[in-house]
């Protein structure tokens, strides 16, 4: 979550890709950690992924769009339904988009230990409004091989499970 963690994930990228800007599309978002950590991110964002940081953007892939959200941008519902709405044209229709943020939409993670569920409340309220939405979201550190880390409603989300320190839980009989 600090500027130095930051500029390691780019270095690795450029090791691999040669540049920032080469290899595979990046859809990057902010976290709890950046946000409760970094100082100016939009400014340390720029300098280290050369693209303008805010708080939610869409990239296109393939002619499939990609909305990101980055940490807390999420919480301002009427900014999020903005946004959405000014985008309506690319994202209406009968393909999916994926949405990513950090935490889980409200009420589609599983298990007794899920960070943050609220938080995710207003993503849970606009993202309904688009049943063509999947969202893909890992605050909880569930595994992604249980089958409960795929929530399906008005809108499909996915909790996409941490590297780091996984938690556990007994299946449901």
């Amino acid at each position: 979550g600090r500027a130095a963690e930051l500029q390691k994930t780019a270095d690795c990228w450029k090791e691999v890709f040669g540049s920032i800007d080469a290899g595979p599309v990046k859809v990057f978002v902010t976290g709890n950690h950046e946000h409760n950590y970094a100082k100016d991110a939009p400014k340390v964002w720029q300098e280290i992924f050369g693209e303008p940081w805010s708080p939610f953007f869409i990239k296109e892939v393939k002619g499939y769009s990609f909305v990101g959200a980055h940490w807390a941008a999420w919480r301002n519902e009427k900014a999020f339904r903005a946004f959405l709405d000014a985008n309506r044209e690319k994202l209406s229709g009968g393909k999916p988009f994926f949405f990513a943020q950090h935490a889980h939409p409200q009420n589609t993670c599983y298990g007794t230990w899920t960070w943050h569920q609220a938080d995710g409340g207003p993503t849970h309220k606009v993202l309904a409004d688009w049943p063509n939405a999947v969202a893909f979201s890992g605050h909880s550190h569930y595994s992604l091989t249980d089958d409960r880390s795929i929530w399906q409603g008005a809108f499909t989300s996915l909790g996409t499970s941490s590297l780091r320190y996984p938690g556990m839980t007994t299946p449901a009989i």
